[in-house]
């Protein structure tokens, strides 16, 4: 279904009212010069467990789960028993408490009248009877309590009317010279005299937003707070009402709480062009649904499905450029509660595309639009996929004009032509350009095949004609040179052979004697000769999280070391990336693409260019701290598959088609599951379930740092599976106990985990929980043939507080973790039987799951990330912190590894380890030489990759606040791959 209009509607103002999320408070509020103190509850001003004011302060600490609200508005702070409490001081010198005439003004929610409850309090910890001042509800009426001086008591105010279940209220104190004042919207509600002038605040200090201490008990209020104030000075009447006046009209009306809709897949939001896109989503039954889109100047749009169905589509063009759009996906209300998705956005300037060809300013010649050649690409194009990145075109013939044509018309190659000759050039272009394709999509340079001005590896394509292919075959250094630029794992040459291609393939083959080129002659509408490229011989993959499924943060690629020079940079830059803070997942690149995970939006990259292939918007898809879970996304050489939801989604690596979906499960189908662990072996699929909501999203500002349970408590779950990862047929699924996510690893023909046989973290009713009750932990190895338990063993993981991390390598599993004191643990074990050598002891004295060493030491930073790094395995070597260990014995072998000043973790290639220090770094373990990459550097978690021969580097320091950053996604290639990409311009000539 298309929709393009845009609607003007009666209550289009309520409506946009409705969608929008403010940035910060939407109307003006009191003057500044008298705010004493000022805190908004939305979403952005949380960083990590601190809440940050507007103005003034404290600071508001976050003690325990504080859930906040950005959608539907307004922004708030949910509040009530089961929630956490928001502290702003507990002595009197720290709380920057208001002078003794002040006033207090805040919107709030009552969701309960049969309790009271604070909502703002400086007092003693016993009660204001002692001290100090709160402001709370009793059985629905605002109340005011304060200590006069040196009275007995107490002085109480309470409001005559109570306040309305689920309505928005404005509330005011004030404390004046002679009296005390009650407000609510906008109306006086209780006054009395004051009697003392002074207000005696107790040292220590009970001084708390959402509770209220009554004979030292905690009472919270049962509802929400949008934002308070603290004025230095009492409101006026008229202050008061003008801004209850004001602002009244932005809050919802009073009634039941909206409930989330349930939406079974997606939504996705995929290109169909440069102004338009596709919305589709599906339900996990036939319903009616319907979309609304907010434009960013307030257009407003609406489609509503004819049918009830499953699956939902809606196409909206006419888009502008550059600009953000919101959309909210609602259902059929459910009793009085309206149902709706969350807000979601999509930027369209997130287009990456090549732009559109532009009109002819004549017909293009009969050479140039040759249909015989313009089909001969179509299905040159089809055979080699290479539909998108750069084609190099050796001359410009007629017949390579024509080529050079088609390929602009019937794909997103851009389009590089070389000639030496500038007659032929001048030519080439003047045609080129009046048939509307020179410039962005095509271009003309002059230049010898051996002087090339480009670098290696950039061409999905090179196009050239027999008769030049014949004048080369003397020269072996030209066409040595030409290939250099040939991309590898799929770039193809091809000779476009008129005649027979026999003769044409031989001279190939004897000419090109390179060992990674597959040769394939075809007969399409004409014939062809190609040529493909494989992989480079020693490069690796970073097809998981950290490296590979046995977590060793190493690629095994043995070309990746030595000096490293740029070979592409560019997009995506920051904007679309998540804030580089909350540890979120690596990048992946298998056989030669990358894959990107960004705020809501996956790219599809090739490696060797930068080009990006593909990217679509996923609303949905979100994952952080991955110290206590594992990241939703791994690659294998065909695909990428997704963890999102409850579902895995397969995605064509090349394309970005969405073309496979499995469903996590397991034995217990009573509770709702999401898929946690994602992992591939062969052909097989390893998922978890997790309990629905359990996985951490990033999104408030979190670092994940401190020794706090909303920040080191684990991920974990409740059952293990293995499928196919083609048709997604079940092979195997194993329940023991709540099963570290972190902790999964697989090593030859073996899965190994942590799991709690605690009946109390089995029957928890989430699957996020702190490490005191992750107890009776056992290291269970499982057969990955058919999920069978091949042993466990017992073990006393409890120093590993902070987070528990484990590796394999060479049949020695080594799990690691740090404590509350910021000590390093480590604790390696043997994974298959040994004889043991030593004389007068049994032939198996070491057995699978046997302890090999263990080792403790203090890390050696103790801030930015110094306690949580992930270690790093090369062979037999076990690096960690600022140590490296003998993996099998735990020799100590050196303590000079790199200093890391940021936030982020090491990963390797077989020579070389890779870090963040002021920028990005690299040490070469062949030489001991370390090298920073001025002026760049990643985020906080593992965002540079050695993979198909490169370093990788995407954008990943969206958000940071260091100096110097050049924030740009980045492809290094070792010089020893490419001299001559490193000469000094004059003597590349």
């Amino acid at each position: 279904m298309r929709f393009s209009k845009q609607k003007t509607l009666p209550l289009i103002c309520l409506l946009i009212l409705c969608m929008l999320i403010p940035a910060e408070n939407p109307l003006a509020g009191p003057d500044k010069q008298k705010v004493h103190a000022h805190w908004l509850f939305a979403s952005h001003r949380k960083q990590g467990h601190k809440i940050l004011p507007i103005q003034g302060g404290p600071r508001i600490q976050l003690q325990g789960p504080v859930v906040m609200e950005n959608d539907p508005i307004p922004p708030k702070v949910l509040l009530g028993d089961s929630s956490g409490y928001l502290h702003l001081a507990s002595k009197k010198g720290e709380a920057e408490l208001p002078p003794d005439q002040f006033a207090i003004e805040g919107w709030l929610r009552l969701d309960s009248q049969n309790s009271s409850g604070g909502i703002l309090s400086a007092s003693h910890p016993n009660g204001v009877k002692e001290g100090g001042w709160a402001l709370g509800q009793e059985e629905g009426k605002l109340v005011f309590l304060i200590r006069e001086g040196n009275l007995p008591m107490e002085t109480k105010l309470i409001a005559k009317q109570a306040m309305n279940v689920t309505q928005w209220h404005h509330v005011v104190v004030n404390a004046k010279a002679d009296h005390f004042e009650l407000w609510m919207d906008g109306q006086l509600a209780s006054r009395q005299d004051r009697l003392e002038s002074t207000i005696p605040y107790p040292d220590t200090l009970h001084y708390e937003i959402g509770n209220w201490k009554v004979d030292a008990q905690r009472q919270p209020m049962e509802g929400a707070i949008h934002e308070l104030y603290l004025l230095n000075q009492p409101a006026t009447a008229k202050e008061i009402a003008t801004r209850f006046n004001e602002k009244n009209g932005y809050f919802p009306p009073p009634g039941p709480e909206p409930k989330r809709l349930a939406i079974g897949y997606g939504p996705f939001v995929d290109w169909t062009s440069r102004s338009s896109v596709q919305i589709s989503w599906n339900m996990d039954f036939e319903t009616f649904t319907h979309i609304d889109l907010l434009g960013p100047e307030g257009e407003f749009r609406e489609f509503r499905a004819a049918s009830a169905t499953k699956k939902h589509q809606v196409h909206f063009d006419e888009l502008k450029p550059d600009a953000e759009y919101r959309f909210r996906i609602h259902g059929p209300s459910e009793g009085d509660h309206a149902q709706f998705s969350r807000l979601y956005t999509f930027d369209s300037s997130f287009h990456y595309a090549p732009i559109e060809l532009r009109e002819a300013t004549e017909a293009p010649s009969v050479a140039i639009s040759d249909k015989s050649i313009g089909q001969s690409v179509d299905s040159l194009l089809h055979f080699t996929g290479a539909d998108k990145g750069f084609a190099l075109l050796i001359g410009t013939s007629e017949s390579q004009l024509a080529h050079a044509y088609a390929l602009a018309t019937a794909s997103e190659l851009k389009v590089i032509m070389v000639d030496n000759s500038p007659t032929n050039i001048h030519a080439a272009r003047t045609k080129l350009d009046e048939a509307g394709v020179y410039g962005e999509r095509v271009s003309v340079h002059e230049g010898d095949i051996q002087s090339l001005p480009y670098g290696p590896f950039f061409a999905n394509l090179i196009l050239m004609e027999a008769t030049k292919l014949a004048q080369l075959e003397s020269s072996t250094e030209e066409i040595k040179s030409l290939l250099r630029h040939l991309r590898p794992a799929g770039g193809y040459l091809c000779v476009p052979c008129p005649t027979s291609t026999t003769q044409i393939e031989q001279a190939l083959r004897k000419t090109l004697q390179a060992p990674d080129l597959e040769w394939r002659s075809l007969t399409l509408e004409s014939s062809w000769v190609t040529a493909r490229r494989g992989i480079l011989l020693g490069s690796g993959d970073w097809s998981h999280q950290y490296g590979g499924a046995d977590n060793s943060s190493c690629s095994q690629d043995a070309l990746v070391s030595g000096d490293l020079g740029v070979l592409w940079w560019g997009d995506p830059g920051p904007r679309p990336m998540p804030d580089r803070g909350p540890r979120n997942p690596a990048p992946i690149s298998v056989n030669g693409r990358l894959y990107i995970q960004g705020d809501r939006i996956l790219f599809g990259l090739d490696a060797y260019n930068g080009t990006i292939l593909w990217n679509y918007f996923s609303p949905e898809m979100r994952r952080a701290n991955l110290p206590r879970d594992c990241s939703n996304m791994i690659g294998t050489h065909d695909y990428l598959y997704v963890a999102q939801g409850r579902h895995c989604i397969g995605i064509e690596g090349h394309s970005g088609r969405r073309e496979m979906v499995f469903e996590a499960y397991g034995k217990d189908t009573s509770m709702k599951m999401d898929w946690g662990y994602l992992a591939s072996h062969r052909d097989m699929l390893i998922g978890s379930s997790v309990k629905a909501g359990s996985g951490y999203l990033g999104d408030d500002g979190e670092w994940f740092e401190e020794d706090h349970p909303e920040d080191v408590s684990r991920v974990v779950s409740s059952h293990l599976f293995a499928m196919d990862r083609h048709r997604g047929e079940p092979l195997w699924t194993y329940t023991g106990g709540a099963i570290i996510n972190s902790t999964i690893t697989i090593g030859g023909e073996e899965i190994f985990f942590l799991e709690s046989r605690n009946p109390e973290a089995i029957s928890a009713s989430t699957g996020r929980l702190t490490p005191e009750t992750l107890t009776d932990l056992r290291l269970v190895c499982l057969d990955l043939k058919n999920g069978q338990r091949s042993w466990e063993r017992v073990h006393d993981f409890s120093a590993c507080q902070f987070m528990t991390y484990m590796t394999y390598s060479n049949d020695t599993l080594v799990v690691a973790g740090a404590d509350k004191q910021k000590h390093y643990h480590t604790f390696a074990f043997s994974t298959r039987s040994v004889p043991n050598e030593q004389p007068d002891q049994p032939a198996n004295a070491i057995g699978a799951g046997s302890l090999l060493w263990e080792e403790s030491h203090e890390a050696g930073k103790n801030h930015h990330s110094g306690h949580l790094q992930h270690p790093v395995v090369i062979g037999d070597t076990y690096y960690s912190d600022q140590r490296a260990f003998s993996l099998r014995d735990g020799k100590l072998l050196r303590t000079d590894l790199p200093e890391r000043r940021g936030c982020g973790t090491m990963s390797a290639a077989l020579n070389s380890i890779f870090y963040r220090h002021y920028y990005h770094g690299q040490w070469d373990l062949q030489t001991n030489q370390r090298t920073q990459f001025e002026g760049l550097r990643s985020g906080c978690w593992l965002g540079m990759i050695p993979a198909g021969g490169l370093l990788l580097a995407p954008e990943a320091s969206a958000g940071c606040s260091c100096e110097n950053a050049i924030q740009t996604s980045v492809g290094y290639v070792p010089k020893h791959l490419d001299p001559i990409s490193f000469l000094p311009p004059t003597q590349k000539l």
